[in-house]
C-alpha cells in the first residue's frame, strides 16, 4: 500500500510542473506596432582576381653561362628593384627574342623526382604582360 500513497504525490508534482510551463509559455512579450527595420544595404563590388603566376622580368640580352655544359642563360628578376640573376632553365611557351625586355607571369611548380642534372622546378608561361624594345647601351 505505500506505493499507492507515493503515486498521487508524483502525479501532483507533474501536474504542477505542466501548469507552470503552460502559464510561463503563454506569457510572451507584447507585440510592437513598428515595422521591422531593414539592415543597411552595402553594395559589394567584385574584386579583381589576382593575376595567376609569379612576375618574371626578363633582360633584353642573354649571357654565356655554364650549367651541365656551356649554354646561354636568360637574365631574370622578380621585381624591377632586384638585381638580374642568371636563369638556367627554360620557360614553357616562351621564346626569348634578343633586344626586347619582357614582363611575364610564370607558373612555377615543383617537379617530382627531378633528374640529377635537371631542375626541381617547372616554369610555364601564363601571360606576356609587356614586351618592349630595349634601348641599345653604348
Amino acid at each position: 500500500m505505500p506505493m499507492k500513497k507515493a503515486m498521487p504525490m508524483i502525479d501532483l508534482r507533474c501536474a504542477i510542473l505542466l501548469a507552470a510551463a503552460a502559464v510561463l509559455g503563454c506569457s510572451g512579450t507584447p507585440k510592437t506596432t513598428q515595422p521591422p527595420t531593414k539592415p543597411d544595404v552595402v553594395e559589394m563590388k567584385p574584386t579583381p582576381a589576382p593575376a595567376a603566376g609569379q612576375p618574371f622580368f626578363v633582360h633584353e640580352s642573354m649571357v654565356d653561362c655554364e650549367g651541365a655544359s656551356p649554354m646561354r642563360c636568360m637574365q631574370v628578376r622578380g621585381s624591377e628593384s632586384e638585381e638580374w640573376t642568371w636563369f638556367y632553365d627554360g620557360i614553357e611557351g616562351f621564346e626569348h627574342e634578343e633586344g626586347y625586355r619582357y614582363e611575364l607571369r610564370v607558373e612555377v611548380t615543383d617537379v617530382e623526382n627531378p633528374p640529377a642534372d635537371g631542375s626541381s622546378k617547372r616554369y610555364r608561361l601564363v601571360e606576356v604582360v609587356s614586351k618592349e624594345k630595349a634601348e641599345p647601351t653604348p
